[in-house]
């Protein structure tokens, strides 16, 4: 579940309870691996190639909260210790790797799943800061317990441009799915042992042109919730995730920095959406995989939320 709390108080019980109840309903939204590699927004081929030579710590803007834009990465780590509210995780992602303490975790899991060596999605907010002993400092958002092994949901089917996606209320009685297409994107698909590549570029997510026919979801209300949950879905799961948040303010302004910045090196298919902003999601399906499935690529796909 990705989280976008501003100006919302901490404690977060209901956010826990909320967290618990959505993984009893939907347990195998939880059960999906993921890739270590962040895709940025492609314009042009040049753009492409920059982008993957990037660091996950090139891909975050520098200064943490001190840029005024937050900034969050997700992945899958495994618990060392716990001292009072802050936990020691270490990655287990070789792209974001190293070891970060993570403060708020008992607002945000209950006491059984803070023990040594539980596996874990963490969601966490980068400070800019380190401890005393020089490790680096993450503000807490989500904590989840995962298996001990990844069960991944592997998909037998060749894409030849990226999928749609999909979004699902997950409060709503009624099934109502909102597909988004992509927008600007880069997609190479194996064809008679070679690669043929299509490239469709376009321009910032908050230019006006973008806004005009970007796909546009109306949010319900519920009662004690400032956003909404939503699972979010494709025919082919990608490997890495990044969502960037704007106001819809920025709307207009191909130059607006963002309000926030989640980067998700294991997939866990569930956001939560404000109303009032502009999304974009850019998915990587990553490249070494070429061979094995038959198509590699990255797209992003914006969404206008009122």
């Amino acid at each position: 579940m990705i989280r976008f709390h501003h100006n919302t108080c901490r404690p977060t019980n209901c956010k826990r309870e909320a967290s618990h109840e959505i993984q009893k309903k939907y347990p195998a939204f939880f059960r999906h691996a993921a890739g270590t590699q962040t895709i940025k927004e492609t314009e042009t081929v040049k753009e492409v190639h920059e982008t993957q030579k990037r660091s996950p710590e090139e891909t975050l803007i520098s200064g943490g909260e001190a840029s005024g834009v937050r900034q969050y990465v997700g992945l899958r780590g495994h618990i060392k210790e716990v001292r009072q509210d802050a936990a020691l995780i270490s990655s287990d992602t070789d792209d974001f790797p190293g070891v970060f303490w993570v403060t708020g975790v008992h607002e945000l899991a209950v006491e059984e799943e803070l023990k040594g060596g539980t596996s874990v999605f963490v969601l966490m907010e980068d400070t800019g800061e380190k401890e005393g002993d020089g490790i680096r400092r993450f503000r807490g958002e989500q904590l989840t317990a995962l298996p001990d092994e990844d069960e991944t949901a592997r998909h037998d089917i060749l894409l030849t441009s990226p999928p749609p996606m999909t979004l699902t209320d997950l409060l709503s009685s009624v099934y109502h799915p909102f597909e988004i297409s992509a927008g600007s994107y880069s997609w190479t698909m194996e064809e008679d042992g070679e690669g043929k590549g299509v490239i469709a570029c376009g321009p910032a997510p908050t230019d006006e042109t973008v806004i005009k026919s970007a796909a546009r979801l109306k949010l319900p209300t519920y009662n004690r919730m400032d956003d909404v949950i939503y699972s979010l879905s494709c025919a082919a799961l990608p490997d890495t995730l990044t969502v960037r948040q704007w106001d819809s303010s920025a709307a207009g302004d191909p130059e607006a920095q963002e309000e926030s910045i989640a980067i998700l090196y294991y997939y866990i298919p569930i956001v939560s959406l404000e109303k009032g902003k502009i999304y974009e999601f850019t998915a990587e399906w990553k490249k070494t995989n070429l061979e094995k499935k038959g198509f590699c690529g990255n797209a992003g796909y914006v969404l206008v939320t009122e």
